[in-house]
């Protein structure tokens, strides 16, 4: 996924992202980049953009960097 991919698919999900703390926004940015799925990472902005709650979040967040850990070994979560 180039980095134009990557902004088209910010420009097409604005209303979910506008919903994203800017921590949650950079999550995304890197598993795309590091994953190169588009579906993966529109999943991803929905389910992000569809939490109750700061907790619901960091669990999306946790379990998506333990599914993902091979792939994005060099996010760091918070």
């Amino acid at each position: 996924m180039s980095l134009l991919m990557i902004s088209e698919i910010m420009q097409e999900k604005q209303e979910p992202l506008s919903t994203l703390s800017d921590y949650e926004k950079e999550f995304v940015v890197q598993f795309a980049f590091k994953t190169l799925d588009q579906e993966l990472t529109n999943k991803l902005i929905q389910e992000l953009a569809e939490a109750r709650d700061g907790d619901e979040t960091k669990q999306i967040m946790e379990l998506t960097f333990k599914n993902y850990a091979s792939i994005v070994k060099f996010m760091v979560l918070r």
